[in-house]
C-alpha cells in the first residue's frame, strides 16, 4: 500500500529537523517531505518582507507532491494561505498562530506607551524592544515578523471545508489551548485535542502527536 506524504512547515526560525522526532515514530506509514523555508533556520533570507502568502507560492512553485500538510506554529500560517490560494490538502497544525491572541489590559498598555514613545522619538536607544524573535531577526526578516504578527485568521477558517487536526499544549504560553478552541469553533470541521506539553509538542510529547496523526490520517484517506 502506497504511503500517504505529508509535507512538513516549521514554524518561526524552525529547520524541518523539528519534525524527527515524529518522523521516526510514523516512517513505517507515512512519507514526510521536508521544505526549509527562506530566511530560517540558517537559510537565505528572501530577497523582500515575505507575507505567509509569499511562503506558501514559495511551496507551490517547488512543484512538490503531497497529501497533507504538518504545520507547527507560524507554519499553520503558511499551510492555510496554501490551502487557500493553491490546493485543497488536508490540514494537521501543531499549536499554530492563527488566532489573534488576546491580549490583557496590561499589554494594550505598555504597547500604548511604546508608540507614544517612538511618535516622539523618546524611546532609550540602550533598550531592546520586542520580542526575542524579533530582535534576532535581520534585515527583511525584521518586515517578515511584522507582518507575521499581524496576520491571523479568524474571518477566514470558516472557508476551509476539509477536515483539519489542530493539536495544542495544555502549557502551551505561544498559542494557548483557548486560541484552539476559537478555531475549532470557526473551523467547518475540526478535531481538536490537548496533550500535556509546551508549545514544542513534536519534540518533548512526539509520541502523543504521532499517534493523534496516525489516526487522523487514516480517518480521512
Amino acid at each position: 500500500m502506497q504511503k500517504s506524504k505529508v509535507l512538513c512547515i516549521p514554524g518561526w526560525n524552525e529547520g524541518c529537523n523539528v519534525f524527527e522526532n515524529i518522523k521516526n515514530y510514523l516512517k513505517d506509514y507515512l512519507e514526510f517531505v521536508y521544505i526549509e523555508l527562506p530566511g530560517f533556520n540558517s537559510n537565505l533570507p528572501p530577497n523582500k518582507p515575505f507575507t505567509p502568502l509569499d511562503y506558501a507560492k514559495y511551496i507551490k512553485d517547488k512543484n512538490i507532491n503531497f497529501d497533507y500538510i504538518l504545520a507547527h506554529s507560524y507554519g499553520g500560517k503558511v499551510a492555510i494561505e496554501y490551502y487557500l490560494n493553491f490546493e485543497k490538502k488536508k490540514l494537521i497544525l501543531l499549536g499554530p498562530s492563527i488566532i489573534k491572541p488576546h491580549k490583557s489590559i496590561w499589554i494594550k498598555f505598555k504597547i500604548l506607551i511604546y508608540k507614544l514613545r517612538k511618535k516622539y522619538n523618546l524611546l532609550n536607544n540602550n533598550k531592546t524592544y520586542g520580542s526575542v524573535d524579533y530582535q534576532n531577526a535581520k534585515g527583511v526578516m525584521k518586515e517578515t515578523f511584522r507582518i507575521a504578527i499581524n496576520t491571523y485568521y479568524d474571518n477566514k477558517l470558516s472557508e476551509i471545508k476539509d477536515n483539519v487536526l489542530l493539536i495544542y499544549g495544555k502549557y502551551d504560553k505561544k498559542t494557548p489551548p483557548r486560541e484552539g478552541r476559537k478555531a475549532n469553533k470557526l473551523l467547518t470541521t475540526s478535531e481538536f485535542k490537548i496533550i500535556n506539553c509546551d508549545h514544542f509538542m513534536m519534540i518533548s510529547n512526539a509520541d502523543s502527536v504521532s499517534k493523534l496523526i496516525y489516526k487522523f490520517v487514516r480517518n480521512n484517506q
